[in-house]
């Protein structure tokens, strides 16, 4: 399994937020969907990861460290670009956004609900 790959499944539930007690499991998708039109456009995700970065940014010091949103050095490790141990926002970010295109297997543009359940 590849570092991003370890990221991945280290943060799958907060995929569209279901971590987040503010939504619970069911209506993250439609949270995230925020021009109701049945799909999550890459703008639309950016927004929801953004608002799950500052959610469980626990210490509010602008970087996920190690046990912020069940993190190791592990699976901080292949997002950390400039290697201090801790995901800063745009390392977060550009990790989800790969997470993103990787989950668009139809390469539309969009995450349906199918491709949501089904990303690695």
């Amino acid at each position: 399994m590849t570092p991003i790959r370890i990221l991945s499944a280290a943060l799958a539930l907060a995929w569209l937020g279901f971590a987040s007690p503010a939504l619970g499991d069911t209506g993250a998708f439609e949270a995230t969907d925020r021009n109701e039109d049945g799909a999550v456009d890459h703008a639309e995700y950016q927004a929801r990861q953004l608002d799950v970065f500052l959610f469980e940014d626990g210490n509010k010091n602008g970087a996920l460290e190690p046990g912020e949103a069940g993190l190791t050095p592990e699976t901080i490790a292949g997002a950390d670009t400039d290697g201090d141990g801790r995901l800063q926002m745009n390392e977060f970010l550009e990790a989800r956004s790969r997470d993103f295109n990787a989950a668009d297997t139809d390469s539309d543009g969009l995450l349906s609900r199918d491709e949501i359940r089904q990303a690695p």
